[in-house]
């Protein structure tokens, strides 16, 4: 990961801090040059004399605000000054009543080419209330002025200063090189109209930390030509959060890159972290993003690239962005959304965005998992074949979505499908299956296709699938048929819970198959394990609604293989009908399950909490009064906790003829109704220690 360099520069930054604070003589107090600490006097024509003085002097000087309030109007500090500058404020800063005084030009105070300065301290008041009326009521109304502008200056530390009130932007860094802005509070209402926080633009290697931003419009803006750019233990909010753009205004217009934003904080802003482009042709870029380590409280877009700007639809409607955004990265990104979409990502139709990453980013709506909204690419039933004759990458950064038309990709079995690819990373992106057509037919019992299962991998090997969202599968969301060492996730499979067949992942006829960090909630089996299954290891899931986690059903046919070395572990299940559960046809058949172990699992009101069901007979076809041949062994629960929906929290029915053995239940502790929930058992050999659920006579050794 690479973020702005800074290197060097910082350090000069800090040298010239100390340097400016302990080589300065007597300071050049405003005070002396006429100004009056009255809050009424004009004292701007003082306050030009005490820099004047101070800037000519060839040894490192102060101009000194003493304590007080100080009227002034509109002033220029302008250099190149003779040796460095410490502008010291113990007072507060105040413009006229009358907003037309200031506002007639883009600028309320000023700095232009002054290198080597330390503003440090005081107050800043623009009284802007005046101004916003005037724009609010769509009077005339003057351009507005920044409170605080640095132009073309290098070598520039802003430290603990307040901004209150400004008319538009607080703090403006233009065509500058490395600056530092450390501990400022900037404040404006809310509803106060285009009062950004700090803008920067055409600048170097500027550093932003440990400050706090409540504004009207964006915490920080980032214009054209901005490098090297670190925001750091930032606070946002309220506000139009932080803001890359907007770009492409102009055709000739330079890019931003090499951006970082870490460890700072978003509250109850419009945005949290927005890219935004004119919809219009320019040379402009964004590349070289990191936007890390975040929390977004109640934010109404935490993570937002908009290239379709088009204020009133002048001047570019029907046209595509030309501004080309790559390498952004969303790292450790969590909290909540004041919406259920939290994270829209809609990019140029000619330039798509190309290298987004996003890692751990873990955003909430209403105690449930926010959505995404992305650009969008139609596609029907698709095959990738391989071999291939090196290593893939498949990264989806918009979304794919099926034919409206369900049968389109309904006739065949797959929607996207990957066959004999060996070692592929497919990352990223959203599916939607546009289920909702399907499923209807399904239940209004007409002549259906056989259903599409949305993103296949077949004879792969050395698979990784992560950060992948599917929704409205037609049926099975993810499967994994005859794969060795497949790794799934972070994947998040959602589908309606009353929506008939829509598994989460269905894995058969493979070996070494990990999934983790993922999150279930389908109308079928949140993960369903199928014959020729061995050594697959699933944890931290949560599953919810749905039919649980199932082995099976098995048996289906006589000559069919088993299911070996399972594992699930630290997982939750909310809601669903069952479950961990094994499940069986009740007929002859070759076929095992053995050594299984659930642990450290929590049921929040699920049905069927433990169930084994080897009388599996559906409609009772191919199956009446026989007994399951499926063998059973080895199957242990241990410290399973949380409550029961029904009574019957430990539901063991096994095969007459092949009784379940090894079976091993320790620390189960499930509730009904703030009671022990109890439990129903057939043809099982086992042992129960440390069970806090009725288990009286429910295992044989």
């Amino acid at each position: 990961m690479v973020g702005p360099r800074h290197h060097l520069p910082l350090r000069l930054l800090a040298l010239l801090v100390l340097a400016s604070v302990t080589s300065t003589r007597a300071a050049y107090n405003v005070l002396t040059y006429g100004a009056k600490a009255d809050g009424t006097t004009e004292s701007t024509a003082a306050f030009l004399r005490a820099w004047a003085a101070a800037c000519s002097s060839t040894r490192a000087e102060t101009v000194y605000v003493p304590k007080g309030k100080y009227l002034i109007g509109e002033v220029d500090f302008r250099g190149p000054c003779k040796s460095r500058i410490v502008f010291r404020v113990d007072g507060a800063l105040v413009a006229p009543a009358d907003y037309r005084v200031i506002g007639k030009s883009n600028y309320w105070i000023r700095f232009v080419k002054v290198n080597n300065i330390m503003y440090v301290g005081g107050s800043l008041d623009a009284r802007g209330t005046g101004y916003w009326a005037c724009r609010r009521s769509g009077q005339n109304c003057p351009i507005g002025a920044r409170s605080l502008t640095f132009n073309w200056s290098n070598n520039v530390v802003i430290t603990s200063v307040t901004s209150m009130n400004s008319q538009v932007t607080h703090m403006t860094i233009n065509s500058c090189n490395n600056v530092l802005v450390s501990s400022v509070k900037l404040y404006t209402p809310d509803q106060s109209p285009n009062t950004d926080g700090l803008h920067v633009q055409e600048s170097t290697r500027v550093t932003i930390s440990k400050s706090i931003f409540m504004t009207g419009d964006d915490c920080i803006s980032i214009g054209p030509n901005t490098k090297g750019l670190l925001m750091t233990n930032l606070m946002c909010g309220p506000g139009h959060g932080i803001s890359i753009g907007s770009l492409a205004r102009d055709y000739n217009e330079g890019g931003v890159q090499d951006v970082m934003l870490t460890n700072s904080v978003f509250v109850g802003s419009d945005n949290g972290v927005r890219i935004k482009t004119w919809a219009r042709p320019t040379t402009s870029f964004v590349k070289n993003v990191v936007f890390q380590n975040l929390v977004m409280r109640n934010v109404k877009n935490p993570i937002i690239i908009d290239q379709n700007y088009c204020p009133n639809n002048r001047g570019c409607p029907n046209q595509s962005s030309g501004v080309k955004i790559s390498g952004i990265t969303y790292k450790n990104i969590r909290g909540t959304s004041a919406t259920p979409e939290a994270v829209t990502f809609e990019c140029s139709t000619s330039n798509h965005c190309t290298g987004i990453h996003l890692q751990d980013v873990n955003l909430m709506y209403m105690n449930k998992a926010a959505t995404s909204s992305c650009s969008n690419y139609l596609i029907g039933a698709v095959d990738f074949r391989g071999p291939c004759k090196s290593r893939i990458v498949f990264r989806v950064n918009g979304a794919l979505v099926a034919p409206a038309d369900y049968r389109v990709i309904g006739k065949s079995d797959y929607w996207i499908r990957f066959v004999k690819v060996n070692n592929i990373l497919y990352v990223g992106g959203n599916l939607d299956a546009r289920g909702a057509g399907y499923w209807a037919c399904r239940r209004s019992g007409r002549s259906c296709p056989t259903g599409a299962r949305s993103l296949t991998f077949n004879w792969s090997n050395n698979v990784v699938i992560t950060s992948v969202t599917s929704v409205n599968s037609q049926v099975t969301h993810l499967t994994i048929n005859n794969c060795n060492n497949v790794v799934v996730r972070s994947v998040r499979l959602y589908a309606p819970d009353q929506s008939p067949n829509t598994d989460g992942v269905h894995v058969q006829g493979s070996t070494g198959v990990t999934i983790s960090k993922s999150i279930f909630m389908t109308g079928d089996d949140c993960i369903s394990i199928g014959p020729n299954t061995k050594s697959l290891l699933m944890t931290n899931l949560m599953c919810g609604p749905g039919h649980g986690v199932s082995i099976g059903s098995l048996g289906r046919d006589y000559n069919e293989g088993g299911v070996q070395d399972v594992m699930l572990m630290n997982s939750v299940f909310v809601g669903s009908d069952n479950g961990v559960r094994i499940k069986t046809w009740a007929r002859p058949t070759t076929s095992f399950v053995k050594n299984v172990v659930f642990q450290n699992l929590v049921m929040r009101n699920v049905q069927n909490p433990i169930i084994i069901d080897q009388n599996y007979c559906p409609s009772n076809r191919g199956c009446p009064n026989q007994s399951s041949g499926v063998k059973i062994s080895g199957v242990t629960y241990k410290n399973i906790r949380g409550t029961s929906a029904t009574p019957v929290a430990v539901t063991l029915e096994c095969s007459r003829s092949n009784p379940c053995t090894g079976i091993q239940l320790q620390d189960i502790n499930l509730m009904y109704m703030n009671k022990l929930a109890t439990s129903s058992c057939s043809n099982v050999r086992g042992t129960s220690t440390g069970a806090s659920v009725v288990l009286d006579g429910c295992l044989s050794s």
